[in-house]
């Protein structure tokens, strides 16, 4: 997909799901980095059809950095069919972007603002975002659409090599990498603070 000042025509509508979705219904279908664009066609599709869901990558920096845009986009894809299609939702953290660890502790937060939530819903008014409603975005989502037994999955991974024994913290974001003194000093400076800024160049590490 490309990015730019490159002509692509009608290709980032998710219109092109009605015809499949109608012709498939047994099958399930995704539209990832939904409700970025034409949340309004979004949320008619999500209104219309059961089995479009919604891939939440790249959701992740938007809900620890603006909150309020994250609130606007999950209550956009409400708009028609309610806080249900909150359920229809599961996270993506398009890792390669950003650390994957602070999304989930900012969705667990999250709440919607109620000067937003008191104007949203089309039909009927938008409730207030839930544990549940969470906990489906995190995990219980993609385990229903694709089978998947969590308390199964945890058995089999107890004690594995990525365990830690109870209690034990996470290690901080970033700090298992070569540069993390750096990344620390960066994320704890002004300019963290608002608009996405790349990592320090090789020219400003070495302080020139």
């Amino acid at each position: 997909m490309p990015i730019g000042p490159i002509a692509v025509g009608n290709a980032y509508n998710p219109s092109d799901l009605e015809n499949a979705a109608t012709t498939f219904p047994e099958l399930n279908f995704e539209i990832v980095h939904g409700g970025l664009a034409f949340v309004e066609e979004t949320a008619w599709l999500l209104a219309r059809f059961g089995n479009i869901s919604i891939n939440m990558e790249i959701h992740n920096i938007i809900v620890e950095r603006r909150p309020r845009a994250f609130t606007n986009i999950l209550l956009g894809l409400c708009h028609v069919a309610g806080s249900s299609v909150l359920d229809r939702m599961f996270w993506g953290s398009g890792g390669t972007l950003i650390h994957p660890q602070p999304g989930p502790h900012a969705v667990l937060d999250f709440e919607f603002p109620q000067d937003l939530l008191d104007a949203a819903g089309m039909f009927i008014p938008d409730q207030q975002i839930t544990t549940e409603n969470k906990r489906n975005m995190l995990s219980g989502t993609f385990a229903r659409l694709h089978g998947i037994d969590i308390d199964k999955c945890k058995q089999a991974i107890a004690g594995d090599e990525f365990s830690r024994a109870e209690g034990e913290a996470l290690p901080e974001p970033y700090s298992t990498i070569s540069m993390a003194n750096e990344v620390t000093a960066w994320r704890q400076s002004d300019q963290w603070t608002g608009a996405e800024r790349p990592l320090p160049s090789d020219a400003e590490r070495a302080g020139v």
